[in-house]
């Protein structure tokens, strides 16, 4: 286990946490109250509120989970030095383990999965936009689903953190 000062590990678990509230926070934000108010949009506002407003919350979204995973990762090697056994040997590390790996595979599925939505969103023409092209309303389709699948796991996620954190 690395000598990690007990200062260096609170400031990291400061960081972990107040980027996953800032995660969490933006994934409920955006799937109970943008994606409901985008969709009663009318249809020549869609394209361009899609062009000006889901690049900023993807990259929002892509800094904060990127903190929480990088910081949630550092606070297991300074708590445990990535030893597996401690993960495997009682709630604590298997609560911390399956958390750990939910928020990995969201990550993972925000850098693919809707970064390749977002990449469809750059071949649009904003002097289309107001025309609310057919492949947005494609991505119409999908940008309901998609959040709501992650504030799930996210929602999971988090009830495995505090459970490792305070228990029941």
């Amino acid at each position: 286990m690395p000598a990690a000062t007990p200062f260096l590990t609170k400031i990291v678990r400061a960081v972990h946490e107040l980027a996953a509230i800032i995660w969490y926070g933006e994934v409920f934000f955006i799937s109970f109250i943008l994606v409901p108010a985008f969709k009663r949009l009318p249809s020549a506002s869609k394209g361009p509120f899609m062009l000006e407003v889901f690049p900023r919350v993807f990259h929002a979204a892509t800094i904060s989970a990127s903190l929480t995973v990088a910081a949630g990762l550092a606070l297991a090697w300074l708590e445990t030095g990535f030893r597996l056994a401690v993960f495997l040997s009682g709630p604590w590390g298997l609560s911390i383990l399956l958390g750990g790996l939910m928020g990995l595979f969201i990550l993972v599925m925000h850098l693919t999965v809707e970064s390749a939505e977002l990449g469809k969103l750059k071949n649009v023409s904003p002097a289309l936009a107001a025309d609310f092209p057919e492949p947005l309303r494609l991505l119409e389709k999908r940008v309901e689903r998609i959040p709501r699948a992650g504030f799930a796991v996210l929602t999971g996620t988090l009830l495995l953190m505090i459970y490792a954190s305070h228990g029941l």
